[in-house]
């Protein structure tokens, strides 16, 4: 029915032919009785259904790794300078600031949600919440952060980050003024730059590495970001416990059941290796 060098070479057939035929209606093919005759007239439904069925199948953009990989598969499968940025995060999110940790956790949240990044929009809202952020500010945050109900002083620092964002080489003097003006140190403005650029970073990590969560894992985030409010090193723990979770080989849905946070999993693991 459909050509078979157009399969994506991961996907379960049955489940690419059930999109091939919704898709099927979707350029205007009623039912299968007419596909025949209707391909003859117009030939580009075909060519058209199987790419619609082909974004409908799930299909990861790494193939070692699962449809929808954790952010623990990913960085365990390429951990390239993670530990390292993981540093880096506890060093501005966590370190000694003008800012307040919830307001740096704010500050992420807000540029995770302009680049519409709903895992770490959702990750750092949580962080946020757990060190003092309202849960009602975060509804009108990214469109309106002036009736979100937030602090007025934070506004000029929001308005900069989302320059940094959307249009960096719009961000000018009169957008460092603005801060100043509204009682910031240079400090605290480099530490929104900071944050700004960090989650840029990562939105973009998790965008193109195609990183998604479960409900089940969401909420074991944010119970951790409760669990460790006083913990000055949560980023550089995240990156130990996704090198553990690596050399114990507990990845996927074997993490669900426990143990992968172990500290001890990577001498375990050692001991028990050939």
């Amino acid at each position: 029915m459909f050509p078979e060098s157009r399969l994506p070479p991961t996907a379960d057939r049955s489940e690419f032919s059930r999109f091939f035929k919704q898709s099927l209606k979707l350029c205007g093919v009623a039912d299968e009785d007419c596909l025949q005759s209707r391909l003859q007239k117009t030939p580009v439904d075909l060519a058209t259904a199987t790419v619609y069925a082909e974004r409908a199948v799930p299909m990861s953009k790494f193939p070692s790794l699962p449809e929808n990989p954790e952010m623990v598969e990913v960085f365990a499968t390429h951990p390239e300078g993670f530990e390292l940025l993981c540093a880096y995060h506890d060093t501005i999110l966590r370190g000694p600031s003008p800012l307040s940790i919830a307001e740096r956790e704010l500050i992420a949240t807000y540029v995770s949600g302009l680049n519409q990044c709903d895992f770490c929009y959702d990750s750092h809202r949580g962080f946020a919440e757990v060190h003092g952020i309202a849960p009602e500010s975060f509804e009108l945050l990214v469109s309106d952060p002036a009736a979100a109900g937030i602090d007025e002083r934070l506004l000029p620092l929001l308005a900069y980050a989302r320059k940094l964002t959307q249009a960096p080489s719009s961000v000018n003097d009169a957008d460092a003024a603005d801060v100043y003006a509204a009682g910031w140190s240079e400090k605290a403005l480099f530490h929104t730059i900071a944050v700004t650029g960090i989650f840029n970073l990562m939105n973009r990590l998790v965008e193109g590495t195609g990183i998604t969560t479960d409900p089940l894992r969401r909420n074991a985030t944010r119970d951790r970001a409760a669990n460790e409010h006083d913990n000055p090193t949560p980023y550089a723990g995240f990156a130990k416990r996704i090198t553990n979770a690596s050399e114990s080989g507990i990845l996927g849905d074997s993490m669900m059941g426990g143990g992968w946070e172990d500290s001890s999993l990577s001498s375990r693991s050692t001991a028990s290796s050939p």
